[in-house]
């Protein structure tokens, strides 16, 4: 039953991964234009997410942008851009969900900042 279920409806799984998947190609709009954005206007970006928020702009709702300023500050800054796989775990996460599997270099990371 459970088989016949899982395939008129599909995996639950499989569609958390597809809505994550959908949010993240919302990040990967923003990339050109914050490409051609100064250092400075990139680090303006937070006093406007949080100027957007206090006017009842909800978190969702610039997240895809927030995240794509996090991608680009991190690609200016450490020379490495995130893949769209950690965006999902990011999203994950702050869903309040727990990523079934994470690489050991992020648990090792997270052991480390947290004292486990």
């Amino acid at each position: 039953m459970k088989a016949f279920i899982d395939k008129l409806l599909g995996d639950r799984n499989a569609r958390e991964v597809k809505r994550a998947l959908a949010a993240i190609g919302k990040v990967s709009d923003f990339d050109e234009q914050f490409r051609k954005l100064s250092d400075d206007a990139l680090r303006a970006k937070t006093d406007e997410f949080r100027e957007r928020l206090k006017t009842g702009i909800k978190l969702e709702q610039i997240l895809p942008e927030a995240f794509a300023a996090v991608r680009e500050a991190a690609s200016r800054s450490i020379g490495q851009r995130h893949y769209d796989v950690q965006l999902v775990g990011a999203l994950v996460l702050h869903q309040g969900k727990s990523p079934k599997c994470a690489p050991v270099k992020v648990k090792r990371w997270w052991r480390q900042h947290h004292r486990i």
